[in-house]
C-alpha cells in the first residue's frame, strides 16, 4: 500500500515538473513572439545633471537636431538596424525620466562633440523629434511615473551601465496586459508629429 502511495506521489511530482516546464516554454515563446511583433523599441540612456545639461546645450545650439544620444559602444545587435527607437532619458540623480527622444538605430561615428568626456561621443544617434517631461500632458506624466518606478526602483532597476540599453522585453510584455507602453509612446509622437505637419 505504501509503495503504491509513493509511486503515485512520484508520478504527480513528475507530471507537475513537466507541466511547469511546458508552461515556461509557452511563456517564453509568447515573449519572443511579442518581441518579434514590435515595430518600435523602447531603450534607455542614462544621464547625470552635468551630462544632461551638456546634451540640452548641444541641442539648443543645433536647430536641425531635437535629440541626440552618444555612447562608447553601439546598440546591441538584437535590435534591428534602422528600426525606430524611443529613448527614455534617465536622470540618475533625480530618479526621473527627463524626456523621450525618437531616433533610428543608425549610428554615426564621432560626428559631433556633445560631451566633455570624449569617449561618450564615439557612437551617435540623433533625431528630429523629442518630448520633454515638462511638456507632457497629465496622462502622459502619469505613465512617466510608471517608467520612473520601473527604471529606478527595485532589484531590476536600470540605473547601471553605459550607453543605450534595451528596455526589458519581459516587463513590456507583462505591462501590455494593462497598457501597451510601446503603443502609448508611439501615439505620443504621432499626435505631435501630426500637429507639426498641419502647421506647416
Amino acid at each position: 500500500m505504501l509503495s503504491k502511495q509513493n509511486n503515485t506521489t512520484m508520478s504527480s511530482e513528475v507530471v507537475s515538473r513537466e507541466q511547469y516546464k511546458r508552461i515556461r516554454r509557452e511563456y517564453f515563446k509568447e515573449i519572443n513572439d511579442y518581441k518579434s511583433s514590435l515595430k518600435h523599441h523602447i531603450v534607455t540612456s542614462r544621464f547625470n545633471m552635468q551630462t544632461l545639461q551638456e546634451n540640452r546645450d548641444f541641442v539648443e545650439k543645433t536647430p536641425t537636431i531635437k535629440c541626440i544620444y552618444c555612447c562608447p559602444d553601439p546598440i546591441a545587435k538584437t535590435i534591428p538596424i534602422d528600426s525606430v527607437l524611443f529613448v527614455l532619458e534617465m536622470n540618475n540623480e533625480t530618479n526621473k525620466i527627463a524626456g523621450i527622444g525618437l531616433v533610428r538605430n543608425h549610428a554615426f561615428m564621432h560626428k559631433y562633440n556633445v560631451y566633455s568626456e570624449r569617449s561618450y561621443n564615439r557612437y551617435i544617434y540623433y533625431g528630429k523629434n523629442h518630448i520633454a517631461r515638462e511638456n507632457m500632458t497629465e496622462e502622459e506624466d502619469r505613465i512617466m511615473k510608471v517608467f520612473d518606478i520601473l527604471c529606478f526602483t527595485g532589484s531590476k532597476h536600470m540605473k547601471r551601465g553605459q550607453g543605450i540599453k534595451s528596455f526589458p522585453i519581459e516587463t513590456l510584455y507583462k505591462c501590455k496586459r494593462t497598457l501597451d507602453l510601446v503603443g502609448f509612446i508611439a501615439e505620443m509622437f504621432k499626435i505631435r508629429m501630426s500637429k507639426k505637419d498641419s502647421n506647416t
